[in-house]
């Protein structure tokens, strides 16, 4: 079984991930501060194939979205939480389908949207007001998904796929 190698570069912005054969997530170290009414971020798949190796997929198993605890606890954004972590919740879109998932779905099918691929910019946003979280793809307003969004929210990636990412929290952004 390969070992996992997952990379962050030092300004946290850069993110290369060799494939593990089991879903990993990163979060931010801090949560979203209490003042703001609302928090956009995006990724960019930069590329598919870091090494020769490895075969790359045309829709890499990629996520993004948020948790209420850092990323430890949560197994992939969207699903259920680690057993010991059985209250922490989790929203994300699953760039490899086109999936939402909410760890608070109770078992209703996900909804479904566009897959995203080497090149796409995926961003997630959430509204701290009206409790919603919205994304969208490659600068567009695609989706208004989730509902009752609320707690410490951390920012959240989801990993499996060999892939290599570009974070952006600060802008100037696509959307």
């Amino acid at each position: 079984m390969p070992s996992s190698a997952t990379t962050v570069s030092p300004d946290g912005l850069s993110i290369s991930h060799s494939k593990t054969d089991k879903y990993q997530c990163i979060s931010t170290s801090k949560p979203l501060p209490s003042r703001l009414d609302r928090f956009y971020f995006e990724v960019t798949l930069k590329s598919t194939a870091i090494s020769a190796s490895s075969p790359s997929p045309a829709w890499p198993t990629v996520s993004i979205g948020f948790c209420t605890a850092a990323g430890a606890p949560v197994t992939f954004p969207g699903a259920k939480p680690r057993p010991a972590a059985s209250s922490v919740r989790s929203w994300g879109y699953h760039g490899d389908g086109g999936g939402f998932f909410s760890s608070e779905s109770g078992g209703r099918p996900p909804m479904f949207g566009p897959q995203c691929c080497k090149g796409n910019t995926v961003g997630c946003g959430v509204d701290l007001l009206t409790h919603t979280m919205w994304f969208t793809l490659n600068g567009w307003f695609k989706w208004d998904i989730f509902e009752n969004v609320h707690g410490r929210l951390f920012p959240l990636i989801g990993l499996y796929d060999e892939i290599e990412l570009e974070t952006n929290f600060v802008g100037p952004y696509l959307w």
